[in-house]
């Protein structure tokens, strides 16, 4: 069975939120991986990396069913944190992204996200504005991806922020091949050929 891969806009598209997330949560406290500072230079670079850097817990079922639950007495009893303006953007900017991915395309949302069949699915069956209106109180929507495993943001933040193109390609690729091949996401079709089915980004020069 033959699968489309990411279009070179969608790619760009994920560079732009990769980059909003960087800048919005590298060094804020909020990113346990991302504590240190990175250089303008170094964002720029780490988000070239052919998937979403950040997670919505796609992969977290119940969580799932508790954000888009119609009842929301628990809100009234313990209000949830409030989500600052820029945490806001990245989430209304994600799930946008993803929803229509997921409508068009859902194996390559499965492919630069880690999301399972069943996550596409459900997003796929609201209207954006029910989708955005159930997640736009939850301050803990947004994660970094891989947040419980270190080795691999120690991969991300060396040689996947190189200024040598190859290096950097290498680093990210390897990165989406773990992520692709872990075992929380047993349902990935074929996920080898996904990872080849990426497009090999130009060089061009660093920023």
């Amino acid at each position: 069975m033959h699968y489309q891969g990411p279009t070179a806009a969608d790619l760009d598209n994920i560079r732009a939120l990769n980059r909003c997330f960087l800048g919005t949560f590298a060094g804020s406290g909020r990113a346990g991986p991302l504590q240190g500072d990175l250089t303008e230079s170094q964002q720029v670079r780490l988000g070239y990396a052919p998937f979403l850097l950040f997670s919505f817990r796609e992969a977290e079922s119940d969580f799932w069913d508790q954000v888009l639950s119609q009842d929301r007495q628990l809100e009234l009893i313990r209000p949830a944190p409030a989500v600052d303006d820029g945490a806001r953007e990245l989430q209304v900017a994600g799930l946008s992204f993803l929803w229509h991915l997921s409508r068009r395309n859902p194996y390559v949302v499965r492919l630069v996200s880690g999301a399972p069949v069943s996550w596409c699915e459900r997003v796929a069956g609201l209207t954006l504005f029910g989708l955005l209106n159930r997640t736009s109180h939850r301050a803990d929507l947004v994660v970094p991806r891989f947040g419980d495993q270190g080795h691999i943001w120690q991969r991300l933040l060396t040689s996947g922020t190189s200024a040598r193109p190859a290096l950097r390609s290498l680093s990210h690729r390897s990165v989406l091949q773990t992520m692709l091949t872990s075992a929380r996401l047993v349902n990935y079709e074929r996920p080898q050929a996904a990872a080849a089915s990426l497009p090999t980004p130009k060089r061009r020069e660093d920023r």
